[in-house]
């Protein structure tokens, strides 16, 4: 082999090596990004059995309480066409503010939009 295509096949190698490098780099980068999109769904899942066990404990209150002010009516109501009309309990007008409040702290515009209204 002359040195003209000796120094082409090494050039080419190198390229390959390169390539190699970026696509080993993409592939651990990849890895990375699974891994923390794992970690997030995650807590998603966590997120959401504490909202459905805060939920069962306001319904389980409400059934044993339904006396209690917490669960009188307000004059709010719900706009939303799936409970369009009824009435928003105090209960609710807490768990509405404490929502919008905690995603107000963290910049999330209209966090009303965000929720059953």
């Amino acid at each position: 082999m002359d040195n003209f295509t000796f120094g082409l096949v090494k050039g080419h190698q190198k390229r390959a090596d390169e390539a190699h490098e970026v696509s080993m780099a993409g592939a651990m980068g990849m890895m990375q990004a699974n891994k923390r999109i794992r970690e997030l769904e995650d807590k998603l899942a966590i997120a959401n059995a504490e909202a459905a066990g805060r939920l069962a404990q306001v319904e389980a209150f409400q059934a044993e309480h339904a006396a209690s002010p917490l669960m009188q009516k307000t004059s709010k109501a719900f706009t939303d066409p799936r409970t369009r009309g009824q009435l928003k309990t105090k209960v609710r007008m807490i768990y509405e503010n404490t929502f919008d409040a905690f995603l107000a702290k963290l910049n999330i515009a209209n966090p009303a939009s965000l929720r059953l209204d």
